[in-house]
């Protein structure tokens, strides 16, 4: 590992760790405007298990909606971080 790939690494889980406390502390107030983005992406994107050629990652029920499960379940304490 290179000297620029260790700084890389570093300012990243720096950057990922602020972030992540940051989400704990004040979760509730990002939380009505994480719904909205999440109605509105499911409106443009419709329901993954419908779709004839679904897109993995934007519909409901897909990537997207994980990350916002694991997203509440560490700002309630219910998950581990795995990585």
């Amino acid at each position: 590992m290179t000297s620029a790939d260790s700084i890389v690494r570093f300012w990243w889980v720096t950057t990922m760790n602020w972030a992540r406390e940051l989400w704990r502390r004040e979760w509730e107030r990002y939380l009505p405007e994480l719904e909205d983005s999440m109605e509105t992406r499911h409106k443009s994107w419709g329901e993954l298990a419908f779709l004839l050629e679904p897109d993995l990652k934007q519909a409901e029920g897909g990537l997207r909606d994980i990350g916002v499960l694991r997203a509440l379940g560490e700002a309630l304490g219910e998950v581990r971080v795995l990585a």
